[in-house]
C-alpha cells in the first residue's frame, strides 16, 4: 500500500492549496487522523471518500478507483513482500525537492535528521520548511539527532524551553529578541493543526509564558514515520 499512499502524496501536492489538511478534511468530512494514516500508507481510503478527494485535488477519478481497486486485491493476497528500501527509494524520489539542503552549521546525525524532518513535514502539507521551523518542531517533539522516530515524546513547552532544547540538542542558539520569530513559527504549525497551545496567557500569571504541545495525530504520525522511509 505504500506506493499507493505516495502516489496518493503525489497528487495531493500538484493540488496545491486545495490538498492542504483542513479542506480536504472540511470537503471530505474526515479528521486529521484519517488524512495522515491515507498519506502514510497505513490506511486505504474508502471508494466513496477517495472520489470526492480526487476530485478535490483535480485527479482522474476513474485512474484513482481502478488504483484503489488493484490495490485492495493485493492486500487481500497477503502482505507486500517488497522490502521498505524499495519504499525508502520511492520516498526519496518523490520528496528530494523538500530534503533539507542548506544545512551549513549541521553535519553527520543533525543533517540526517534535518533531511527527515523536511519530508515528514513535506508529507503533513508544508512545503516550505525553514531549517528553525524543523527545529521546534522536533523539540515538541523531544527527537534529537539520534532519538529514533517511535521514541517520539509530546512535551508541554514554552518558547524560552524550545529554544533552550534547540541550543542543548542541536547547538543552535537564539537571543532572547528571537522569540517573537519563534511564536511566528509556532503559530503557522498551529494554522496547519499541527500544534496546539495548552496553557494561554489569559490562564497564566502575569509574568508567565504560553505553554504549546505537539498535535497528538502529528505525534501518532512521527511515531511510525521511520517505519516507512529511512533517510539517512
Amino acid at each position: 500500500m505504500g506506493a499507493f499512499a505516495v502516489a496518493l502524496t503525489a497528487l495531493r501536492d500538484e493540488a496545491g492549496a486545495a490538498g492542504g489538511m483542513r479542506r480536504t478534511c472540511d470537503a471530505a468530512n474526515i479528521s486529521r487522523s484519517t488524512y495522515y494514516a491515507w498519506l502514510s500508507g497505513k490506511q486505504l481510503p474508502g471508494r466513496d471518500v477517495l472520489e470526492i478527494v480526487v476530485k478535490a485535488w483535480g485527479g482522474n477519478v476513474a485512474e484513482w478507483i481502478k488504483l484503489r481497486r488493484e490495490t485492495e486485491e493485493q492486500l487481500a493476497e497477503g502482505p507486500d513482500e517488497e522490502p521498505m528500501g524499495g519504499e525508502s527509494e520511492l520516498f526519496q524520489k518523490k520528496f528530494k525537492n523538500a530534503v533539507y539542503n542548506s544545512h551549513a552549521e549541521f553535519s553527520g546525525d543533525h543533517a540526517a535528521r534535518l533531511r527527515e524532518c523536511a519530508v515528514f513535514l513535506r508529507l503533513l502539507g508544508l512545503n516550505q520548511v525553514s531549517d528553525r521551523r524543523m527545529l521546534v518542531v522536533l523539540s515538541l517533539l523531544m527527537l534529537g539527532p539520534a532519538t529514533p522516530w517511535q521514541d517520539a515524546g509530546r512535551p508541554v513547552l514554552r518558547v524560552s524551553e524550545i529554544m533552550q532544547w534547540i541550543s542543548d540538542v542541536y547547538g543552535r542558539k537564539y537571543r532572547s529578541n528571537s522569540r517573537e520569530v519563534i511564536r511566528e513559527d509556532i503559530k503557522i504549525l498551529m494554522g496547519d493543526g499541527l500544534v496546539r497551545l495548552r496553557a494561554s496567557n489569559r490562564d497564566l500569571g502575569p509574568k508567565e509564558e504560553a505553554r504549546y504541545q505537539a498535535d497528538l495525530a502529528m505525534y501518532r504520525y512521527a511515531r511510525g514515520f521511520d517505519d516507512r522511509t529511512s533517510l539517512r
